[in-house]
């Protein structure tokens, strides 16, 4: 998936995150939640799911009257699909806050939005680079539906977690400042005591030369409420600033996934760039990932990437098996995907006419990847990570712009597949979803 609402810098690949080093956070200790939590029940009845034995294409509607549809992660868990995105503004408002958007779905093909309520508020205006108010990722662990996103306030932006047990009733999660301070969270995953979310860190004087260089970073939680910042350690050096004018990027975990003997994150670490210099070669980032058996100890996981540059952003594990995909910079034909039988061995697979995967998931005996081709989803089959195999039968959409964000996740008996198309006219057309069975033979 390509995360969404951050701005991307001519020049540079997709945008990592940075952490500050030497910071072990206290855990948020008796967390408290917005005054009023989200209630849905003033959305769309979610349907019961229903046999699937083909693909279907739906619409995910709009949040709010007159306004487009962005999903861009999506998560299953206890029977229920659950797909964020934003921001959008309430029907028939032109100023004032914004709301992180969330859809429901039981079986993919019909979703309803739950409106903008108090306790979905992002604040009001957005920075001109970097992240975004709104909803950016979403997981499924113990504690049960859990959202990472940023909200924007008399301080800046800031991260925010939204929480709900059903997918139906939704709290913001009142974290201690300390604990974010000066993270980019970039993904969330259940895994390790309960939740994980890795991104990275960076210096608020960055890019002066006294800052400190950028960091990897980690958060862990056991419910999606009390959240501790991971202690800094060596492995999670990612590189320089990259001096965009305004706020600098860097490296850092993009993507993490839970495997049966720990996590696996993925992402990239970058070399320090002026603000001249991104004007001119392309990026100086190259692929990076680190492995856990906790979420607590990373170590740092270099692979033979002396020829590549790029990063790797989307991951997915199966029993042993792990497939980490990603690429080049912008305009480069180096697209590759990593496997490993042990999450510490990687292997290569480099095709320089193979179109680039934007996500994977692994799903009983095989792993799937997308990817965008023409405003068109394609997928992609694979047991190993070898070689791939085109699925037959997505459908295809209607002729317009170019897909922005996508994400998949295996559900019970079907794959399903959200996105939006940036430069829609009609915000009834903006958002999709596409489902199939997991059996594409």
């Amino acid at each position: 998936m390509i995360r969404p609402f951050f701005t991307l810098l001519v020049g540079t690949i997709a945008l990592a995150a940075c952490v500050a080093p030497a910071a072990t956070s206290s855990p948020s200790a008796s967390p408290s939640t917005s005054s009023t939590p989200s209630s849905s029940s003033t959305a769309t009845p979610v349907p019961s799911a229903s046999a699937l034995t083909d693909w279907q294409l739906a619409t995910v509607p709009a949040p709010a009257a007159g306004r487009w549809a962005t999903p861009a992660a999506v998560a299953a868990g206890d029977g229920r699909l659950v797909a964020v995105g934003g921001p959008v503004r309430a029907e028939g408002v032109l100023e004032g806050p914004s709301y992180g958007t969330l859809w429901t779905s039981s079986d993919g093909v019909a979703w309803a939005a739950i409106p903008p309520e108090p306790a979905l508020d992002v604040g009001v205006g957005s920075p001109t680079i970097g992240p975004q108010p709104g909803f950016s990722d979403v997981a499924y662990g113990p504690g049960g539906f859990a959202v990472l996103g940023y909200a924007m306030t008399d301080q800046g932006i800031r991260v925010g977690i939204w929480r709900s047990t059903t997918g139906e009733v939704w709290e913001r999660v009142e974290v201690p400042d300390g604990v974010f301070d000066g993270g980019r969270p970039m993904a969330i995953t259940a895994a390790g005591p309960g939740y994980v979310i890795v991104g990275a860190w960076l210096d608020t004087n960055a890019p002066s030369k006294d800052a400190v260089p950028p960091r990897a970073a980690a958060w862990t939680s056991p419910d999606g409420l009390a959240w501790t910042r991971v202690r800094d350690q060596i492995g999670f050096a990612v590189g320089g600033y990259i001096d965009t004018g305004e706020t600098p990027d860097a490296g850092g975990m993009l993507g993490v996934t839970a495997t049966t003997s720990g996590m696996i994150a993925v992402g990239q670490t970058c070399k320090p760039v002026s603000l001249m210099e991104t004007m001119g070669p392309p990026s100086t980032c190259r692929p990076l990932l680190w492995a856990s058996d906790d979420a607590l100890r990373w170590t740092r996981i270099d692979p033979d990437v002396a020829v590549h540059r790029g990063t790797l952003q989307s991951i997915a594990a199966a029993g042993e098996r792990i497939i980490a995909v990603g690429g080049g910079w912008s305009g480069s034909p180096a697209r590759y995907t990593l496997r490993s039988s042990d999450g510490t061995t990687w292997r290569w697979d480099e095709d320089a006419g193979q179109s680039r995967f934007e996500g994977v998931v692994s799903v009983p005996g095989t792993f799937m990847a997308t990817w965008h081709d023409s405003g068109q989803i394609q997928l992609s089959t694979s047991p190993d990570g070898r070689a791939w195999t085109a699925v037959r039968g997505v459908p295809k959409m209607s002729t317009g712009p170019s897909i922005r964000n996508s994400d998949i996740v295996a559900m019970q008996d079907r794959i399903v597949i959200v996105g939006w198309r940036e430069g829609e006219e009609d915000p009834a057309k903006s958002a999709f979803a596409l489902v199939g069975p997991l059996d594409t033979d």
